[in-house]
C-alpha cells in the first residue's frame, strides 16, 4: 500500500460445522444440511453464532489495515455459484446470498470497519448470476473467475455487465492470463489477479505459456503495473 499498490484479500473461510483450520477436500470443499444452512444464516443459532466469532477474528487484521489508513478490495465467500464450496451454489433469498449479506452487515455494522471494498464474485460455469445477486447495497465492485472459456465467450462478461449494474467489475482471479484478444473485446474489467503458480505450468505442472507472453500481457497498455501507480495521496 506504501508503494502505491492496491491490496487484493481473499478470505477462504471453514465451514462452521468445522473448527478454524480445516483441509481443501473435505473442508473448504464440502457441503453443508439445510437444518445447518438455516442455523447458519438465523441470528442466534448456534453456528451463527460461530460465524460471528469467525469474523471477529478475521476483522482485527483488517482494523489493523484500517487504522493505518489502508483500503482492502474484500472478497469473502467467493465463487458463489460453484457449489463444490460449502458456501456456495444456494439460490434465493435464503441462500450463499443471504450468508454474504449478514457477513456485510456484521463487518460493516457490528465490527465498523469502513476500509472494505466489498467484491462480489462469481464463477465462469454459466450465466445465471442473478440468483447469487446480494442487492446493490452489498457490493462495491463484481468480479469473475475465469478457468473456462470466458475469455472467448463474451457471454459470461455480458451478463456481469448487467448484474453488477453501475458497478465496476474485474477478474477475481484466473489460472491463464487474459490474452490481448480479451483486453480488448472485453474492455471494462477493472483488474485481474493471476495465481503466480500457473504462470508457465498448468494444474499438472506441464509447460503453458512463454516468457514472451507473460511480458505482452504485461506490456499491454490497457495494465497498469506497479511503477506505473500514481501512489496514494
Amino acid at each position: 500500500w506504501n508503494a502505491g499498490a492496491i491490496v487484493n484479500l481473499m478470505w477462504h473461510a471453514c465451514p462452521p460445522t468445522q473448527g478454524d483450520v480445516c483441509n481443501w477436500d473435505g473442508g473448504l470443499l464440502s457441503s453443508m444440511s439445510d437444518d445447518d444452512w438455516n442455523d447458519l444464516i438465523t441470528d442466534g443459532g448456534y453456528l451463527n453464532g460461530v460465524w460471528k466469532s469467525r469474523m471477529d477474528d478475521i476483522s482485527q487484521y483488517l482494523q489493523y489495515l484500517e487504522d493505518r489508513g489502508v483500503e482492502v478490495l474484500w472478497r469473502p465467500l467467493h465463487e458463489q455459484n460453484q457449489g463444490a464450496f460449502w458456501w456456495g451454489g444456494r439460490t434465493g433469498e435464503d441462500g450463499t446470498q443471504r450468508l454474504f449479506q449478514l457477513t456485510h452487515d456484521y463487518m460493516t455494522d457490528d465490527k465498523g470497519l469502513s476500509n472494505l471494498i466489498w467484491v462480489w464474485d462469481v464463477q465462469d460455469l454459466g450465466t445465471s448470476y442473478g440468483g447469487y445477486h446480494p442487492g446493490e447495497e452489498y457490493f462495491d465492485l463484481m468480479a469473475l473467475d475465469i478457468y473456462g472459456d470466458a475469455y472467448s465467450n463474451r457471454a459470461y462478461y455480458d451478463e456481469l455487465l448487467v448484474q453488477a449494474g453501475d458497478r465496476p467489475v474485474a477478474i477475481g482471479e484466473c489460472f491463464d492470463l487474459p490474452p490481448e484478444s480479451a483486453l480488448a473485446d472485453q474492455p471494462l474489467y477493472t483488474f485481474f489477479m493471476n495465481w503466480a503458480y500457473g504462470l508457465e505450468v498448468d494444474w499438472d505442472g506441464n509447460p503453458t505459456i512463454s516468457i514472451d507472453f507473460i511480458q505482452q500481457v504485461y506490456a499491454n497498455p490497457r495494465v497498469l503495473t506497479l511503477d506505473e501507480m500514481p501512489g496514494w495521496g
